[in-house]
């Protein structure tokens, strides 16, 4: 089984080539170490949203909806507004018309490759981002801070490592999601109302008309209910912003944080684990007839940094300087 981690072009950039155990990735470090594409190689199937035609342009200006991006800031701050305990900041409107800054930056900047290689059935690449005074972004939040990620691919799937060190003399706000995107259906000649979603959760966090938290907690409805069944079919309807508390689930009679879909013709499976410091899943799927969705593992909830509830429910974390935090994923397909 080929084993390979090697620079290649696409789009005129250089992208780096995992390849090992049965499944193949391609990362982009000139935008944010998007792992822009993800199959089996040996069933033939893209599992991460991946398009053949796309554009250089609509990547980047689709980089959160491509591939498995990493977020920081993650979603919405109201007014832009993000309050520490030692200082407030004020973020550019990015998404005006919610009164709101979305995203953050960090999925948009170039990252550097710090290591790269392969073993006897394993490659994996290293990257790294220096956020400081040389950022545009830096103005508006001038708190230095190292990311580095390490994304390995074995028989295992793919092994995703997020790692944040604060550089600054202050308190760094600490919020991360992945904006992971998934085909559906993924099987090539499949249907997407054979796909199946499963995602364990235990209550809805209500949001209001700008998709900010209302800080009110729903019990789960009839429809809710379906992503505990692993019932709901997450296209061909509108999954618009669906935000949930997570938690543990089961996968084969094991204890299971994350989630899994299922194509149900073939009985093929995804599976997505993550730390449980992802205390948030919400789903989206622009309107539903994309031929994608979105499961987002969220370690905040909404707006977190200006909420008047207490950091252990809203998952608000902060950084003191010197400190390192690390968050993993898995993706693989059984």
């Amino acid at each position: 089984m080929t084993v390979e981690a090697k620079k290649i072009k696409l789009y005129g950039k250089e992208c780096i080539s995992l390849k090992a155990g049965g499944y193949h990735a391609v990362v982009a470090p000139f935008l944010g170490s998007n792992i822009i594409r993800f199959c089996d190689t040996l069933r033939k199937f893209d599992i991460l949203r991946y398009e053949e035609d796309i554009t250089l342009e609509d990547l980047i200006g689709g980089a959160a909806t491509h591939g498995l991006p990493t977020l920081y800031l993650p979603n919405r701050l109201r007014g832009g507004v993000l309050k520490t305990t030692d200082a407030v900041y004020n973020l550019p409107l990015n998404e005006p018309e919610f009164n709101s800054h979305l995203h953050g930056f960090l999925h948009l900047r170039p990252y550097t490759v710090t290591d790269m290689g392969q073993g006897a059935d394993f490659s994996y690449v290293k990257t790294e981002y220096v956020y400081d005074e040389n950022d545009e972004y830096f103005k508006y939040l001038p708190l230095k801070f190292k990311v580095d990620l390490t994304i390995k691919v074995s028989e295992n799937g793919l092994d995703y490592r997020f790692g944040m060190t604060n550089m600054s003399d202050k308190k760094l706000p600490f919020g991360m999601c992945s904006h992971t995107s998934f085909l559906a259906p993924f099987i090539k000649g499949g249907d997407g109302m054979d796909v199946r979603l499963y995602m364990p959760i235990s209550e809805r966090v209500e949001l209001d008309d700008c998709f900010i938290s209302t800080e009110e907690f729903l019990p789960l409805d009839d429809h809710d209910k379906q992503y505990l069944s692993g019932s709901l079919i997450p296209v061909h309807q509108v999954l618009e912003t669906e935000f949930y508390v997570g938690k543990e689930g089961e996968k084969d009679g094991k204890p299971f944080y994350g989630i899994t879909i299922r194509d149900e013709k073939t009985n093929t499976r995804i599976c997505y684990e993550f730390d449980k410091a992802y205390k948030f899943m919400i789903t989206w799927n622009e309107g539903g007839e994309k031929g994608y969705f979105c499961v987002e593992p969220q370690t905040w909830m909404t707006n977190a940094p200006n909420l008047s509830l207490f950091p252990e429910t809203t998952g608000y974390q902060e950084l003191s300087p010197g400190e390192y935090v690390t968050l993993s994923q898995k993706l693989y397909v059984g």
